[in-house]
């Protein structure tokens, strides 16, 4: 897709979900290789939608989901799920069935605790078996980006919260070549 295929859909996304919203037409949309591990960011300060390259069917229900950060509230709490409902009624009534149910269906993921963010012992394990199954080995970055991109957390943030984050990968690469020592050499 071309930049002005994104934006087009921006322009339409804003005009048919969001008729009330940026009437001045002050937001702008950037699309971008990262978006800190996210698919999409809504900065209110510079009135600004940063998404990934999505692709086309991905693409309007992402926008929906950032432009209702901008229009209710930067979090995914009652407000912005209300207003996610929102776009899913219009978009049920212009005949977009599937998006409505795209729409609802992630309002409900996020009510489901299953999807909260998960416990340091999760993150930590799921460091240990990407050194394990990786081949070739990957470096500390490209553990980190991995596993923070699972849950569409910035690299600040992810250390901030899973602090022994190197910790575990260098003891878990100190395993990984003891376990290549260890190994039978092929006759």
């Amino acid at each position: 897709m071309s930049l002005k295929d994104y934006e087009r859909e921006f322009d339409y996304v804003r005009k048919t979900y969001f008729p009330r919203w940026d009437r001045k037409k002050e937001w702008k949309l950037q699309v971008l290789e990262d978006v800190d591990g996210a698919e999409g960011r809504c900065i209110s300060d510079s009135k600004t939608i940063k998404i990934r390259h999505a692709t086309e069917s991905r693409l309007r229900p992402l926008l929906i989901h950032e432009m209702a950060h901008a229009a209710a509230s930067v979090g995914h709490d009652k407000k912005w799920q209300a207003r996610m409902e929102k776009a899913a009624q219009k978009a049920e009534t212009i005949g977009e069935a599937e998006l409505s149910s795209q729409i609802r269906k992630e309002i409900e993921s996020y009510n489901d605790p299953e999807n909260l963010r998960p416990t340091a012992a999760i993150v930590y394990q799921q460091i240990e078996d990407t050194v394990r199954d990786s081949s070739p080995a990957l470096p500390f970055k490209a553990v980190l980006d991995h596993v923070r991109r699972l849950y569409g957390m910035s690299e600040s943030d992810f250390l901030k919260r899973y602090r022994r984050s190197q910790r575990v990968f260098d003891i878990a690469m100190g395993q990984r070549r003891e376990e290549k020592k260890i190994l039978p050499q092929d006759s």
